[in-house]
């Protein structure tokens, strides 16, 4: 693999697209922790990143706040079912060809979730990305 912090890197930017229209997902104040999986064979581990968001009820409404699909790339499907919300987006231009993010997120409250990112290039993983979510109150 070419760049895998570069993979990794997109995974997270669009890990949260498929955010917008979760079930009971409340507005607010949230934490985001996110670690990257990359492939066997690397020997870069790079650290875990947490940041903190507000995110207003009109951001979720419209997928705006969750929203970020980079160009050259698509969103091929995106479903919601009870709790959880499934998606898929290929990216057709770049270094290392056709990329593929696969990701599914599952919200029980609305006020915390989890999600799983999975990269591949045709049928090989090439990475990934687990993040969790925490909604820790009001935005001011």
């Amino acid at each position: 693999m070419k760049n895998p912090f570069a993979v990794a890197l997109t995974a997270m930017l669009l890990s949260v697209s498929a955010f917008a229209t979760a079930p009971r997902i409340r507005p607010g104040k949230w934490t985001v922790a996110s670690t990257m999986q990359l492939p066997p064979g690397v020997r870069f581990t790079p650290p875990p990143t947490t940041r903190v968001t507000c995110y207003s009820k009109k951001d979720i409404d419209s997928g705006k706040a969750f929203r970020a699909i980079p160009k050259n790339c698509h969103e091929d499907y995106y479903r919601v079912k009870g709790k959880t919300v499934r998606w898929e987006i290929s990216c057709n231009k770049g270094r290392g060809g056709p990329l593929t993010m696969i990701g599914e997120l599952t919200s029980t409250a609305g006020t915390s979730y989890e999600e799983n990112v999975t990269n591949k290039r045709g049928s090989r993983v090439v990475g990934g990305m687990k993040i969790r979510g925490k909604r820790i109150g009001n935005c001011q």
